[in-house]
């Protein structure tokens, strides 16, 4: 008998009409509140809530997060909190009726599944440079490329430039906006790293030797916790 399995949403899915994809997945603690009622209560429990990383500017506009496979709406996007236009990576929680069909694990550039990643600090990054990386978009699938720059003095948030790894194919395309730029060590442990979410091609005047913008995602994840009053967690940072 054929076994049919159902399509799980994934980091590298396109989402909102194509406009981006999907980053991936953490964790939202909201933190323990006491009761107004009785301040000498014990606060009450923290809880989680299954958050799905995208690039604000791709969903300028919209109302609601939409997965692109049937589509499915699995979030509703909330008026952000800070103003800061530097910031491109937005939270979007996830309906908790649309949890069980996420799939929170990355893949490597042979498409092999990660069960196990980790966020890599923004102190260690200046490390990989000229290291290759790569992505999972909604069109480069995979995208190749080298990290050749550890940008430290953007007002907020750092970020990373990269540039294609080979000429056959760009390390992103339009659509991809959103995208988690990844590095695989296979040296040490064969460690998958997630580093940052792809934000924009610079082309030069001619059109050649692109280069892409990526927003380092635990510097980010940093911001968005306090500027939202919550705490965001890397789900294999556990």
């Amino acid at each position: 008998m054929r076994r049919i399995t159902q399509k799980l949403c994934s980091s590298g899915d396109s989402v909102c009409g194509s406009r981006g994809t999907l980053g991936g997945f953490v964790k939202k603690k909201n933190l323990p509140t006491v009761s107004p009622r009785d301040h000498e209560h014990a606060p009450l429990p923290m809880t989680d809530t299954l958050v799905a990383l995208v690039s604000k500017h791709a969903t300028q506009g919209l109302q609601f997060l939409t997965w692109d496979t049937n589509p499915l709406i699995i979030g509703q996007i909330e008026p952000e909190k800070s103003s800061d236009r530097e910031m491109d990576i937005l939270p979007v929680d996830v309906y908790d009726t649309f949890r069980h069909l996420c799939d929170t694990a990355f893949r490597i550039e042979h498409n092999a599944r990660m069960t196990f990643t980790r966020l890599r600090k923004k102190e260690e990054i200046q490390d990989l440079i000229g290291a290759p990386v790569h992505i999972w978009g909604a069109h480069s699938r995979p995208g190749l490329g080298i990290l050749v720059r550890h940008e430290l003095r953007t007002r907020n948030g750092l970020w990373i430039t990269v540039r294609d790894r080979t000429c056959a194919a760009p390390f992103a395309q339009p659509g991809d906006s959103g995208a988690m730029v990844c590095f695989y060590d296979p040296h040490h442990g064969g460690i998958l790293y997630a580093i940052a979410m792809v934000v924009e091609i610079m082309r030069s005047n001619n059109g050649s030797d692109p280069k892409y913008t990526a927003q380092i995602v635990d510097d980010s994840l940093q911001k968005l916790s306090i500027w939202n009053g919550c705490e965001y967690k890397f789900i294999e940072d556990d």
